[in-house]
């Protein structure tokens, strides 16, 4: 595999990411308001890994090795860790980024919430 191709995997890996980062917190937000504990907490989890491999392979995009012990920070810490490895990446435009992503989660959780009352919880 060339340098081109690792590229184009690591983009797809970082979207996709993403793209579980805000659905899994719109699925738990869900399960949350049917009373669905257990999937709660592992949507929780999984938004946890989503946010913190999404900063990994950015950083492998960026060429900026995130430390190992900061990945588990990030993970375990999610809600301070992104935002701080936004901070740290793109400086002043990463605390923009932070503020948009914290209002992704808000409308994910929203309609997570929605779809769930529109289900009958």
């Amino acid at each position: 595999m060339d340098a081109i191709d690792g590229d184009t995997a690591l983009h797809h890996c970082r979207l996709f990411a993403a793209i579980a980062f805000y659905g899994v917190w719109l699925l738990g937000a869900a399960l949350g308001t049917l009373d669905h504990s257990p999937g709660r907490v592992l949507c929780t989890l999984a938004g946890a890994s989503a946010g913190s491999m999404w900063c990994v392979v950015d950083s492998l995009i960026r060429g900026a090795y995130w430390q190992r012990s900061f990945q588990w920070i990030t993970f375990w810490l999610w809600p301070l860790g992104v935002p701080a490895y936004l901070v740290w990446s793109r400086g002043l435009r990463g605390a923009a980024m932070a503020l948009l992503g914290a209002l992704g989660v808000a409308a994910a959780v929203l309609a997570g919430e929605l779809i769930a009352m529109g289900l009958g919880a």
